[in-house]
């Protein structure tokens, strides 16, 4: 794909016959079409007989990309037909490494990231008719794609913040069940410790009654031994 940052500078110093085709200009000339990333069906007429494709500022076809070098490749159009010659290593033809080549409709010319297909050295009107039906019909294409992004996007945003106000009221409830949890929790210290004073109250009173049944039994042994021994002396 045409890395971020890729553009196309269809013109050179001098000459303006080299763009895209955008209305009923003129058929002749070598015709690309572009077939990746965000140009994907673009069609590209270059009317030169020398054309060099490349980043380069002097290149008839600029590609401004990380990926492109200064020339990839010059074309050169004959009566014989139209020829290339590569000049950078990351140019292929068809996928394939070359030096010298013909050209032919239907190949495809990769340079850098960008990949381009010879459609002909020149279009008949209708042709010329069926490749802007085409290139609206990519647009198309592209705007619907852009469309149903930019409502995903949209979709997604609006159940993002459902998303975050539904965070935010479980969290302010669960912070009300902390207060409430820990105000219950005091409570039941209260309570607890409550308990724990009056068991050692029983305690204390259990303890104290045991100490009084006892000393009431020896009182009661001691009473009865003073009657035995006072019945004794009577008799």
């Amino acid at each position: 794909m045409i890395l971020p940052g890729t553009t196309l500078d269809l013109s050179i110093a001098g000459e303006s016959d080299t763009n895209p085709v955008d209305g009923m200009e003129q058929t002749t000339g070598l015709y690309l079409r572009i077939r990746n990333g965000t140009h994907d069906g673009r069609l590209i007429r270059l009317g030169q007989r020398k054309c060099t494709i490349g980043a380069s500022s002097s290149c008839t076809l600029r590609l401004v990309s990380p990926a492109c070098q200064p020339v990839h490749c010059v074309i050169i159009r004959g009566r014989r037909g139209t020829a290339i010659r590569r000049w950078s290593h990351d140019t292929r033809l068809n996928g394939e490494e070359f030096l010298d080549s013909w050209l032919q409709p239907g190949d495809l010319l990769e340079v850098g990231d960008v990949t381009l297909e010879i459609v002909a050295d020149r279009l008949s009107p209708d042709q010329h008719r069926g490749s802007l039906l085409q290139a609206t019909d990519s647009e198309r294409r592209r705007q619907v794609t852009h469309e149903r992004l930019a409502s995903s996007r949209q979709t997604n945003r609006r159940r993002v913040q459902r998303l975050v106000r539904l965070v935010r009221r479980v969290s302010q409830q669960l912070g009300l069940v902390h207060v409430e949890l820990a105000g219950e929790r005091d409570r039941v210290e209260q309570l607890t410790s409550q308990a724990d004073l009056l068991h050692r109250q029983l305690d204390e009173v259990t303890a104290s009654e045991q100490r009084s049944l006892e000393d009431n039994e020896l009182h009661r042994q001691r009473i009865e031994s003073l009657e035995t021994e006072l019945g004794e002396l009577e008799s």
